[in-house]
């Protein structure tokens, strides 16, 4: 928390980080909703990814921790962490799950829309 201190100020947040990262075993270079995407069908069904899209800050860790289970327990670790850590926040929330569907149907994105949009956490 020294090197972080605006953490201090986000307890629910981190303790949604830690419910839901405890269950990926494995980095994956891939997003989440990159894998959940995958396959012919997908990995995890449109109709049950909107569900998760949706969720709302406290049903998230819930909704991800059966999302992973799907995956055999990889994703980015990193990615995921930094998107539940900002799900709810009014300014990060939308662009998380704007990315989140664009990942999960393995759209291109416009480079200048999203240019700066892989931000630090602590932006």
């Amino acid at each position: 928390m020294a090197r972080a201190p605006w953490l201090r100020h986000r307890p629910k947040g981190l303790i949604r980080v830690v419910q839901v990262l405890a269950h990926v075993e494995r980095n994956d270079p891939r997003s989440l909703a990159r894998v959940l995407g995958g396959g012919d069908p997908p990995v995890m069904s449109r109709a049950r990814f909107e569900r998760l899209v949706r969720s709302e800050a406290d049903e998230l860790p819930r909704a991800l921790r059966r999302a992973i289970a799907l995956t055999e327990g990889g994703c980015n670790v990193a990615l995921l962490g930094r998107d539940v850590l900002n799900w709810d926040d009014p300014e990060r929330g939308e662009d998380i799950r704007r990315n989140w569907y664009f990942d999960y149907f393995n759209a291109a994105r416009d480079s200048a829309a999203t240019e700066g949009k892989t931000e630090d956490i602590a932006q």
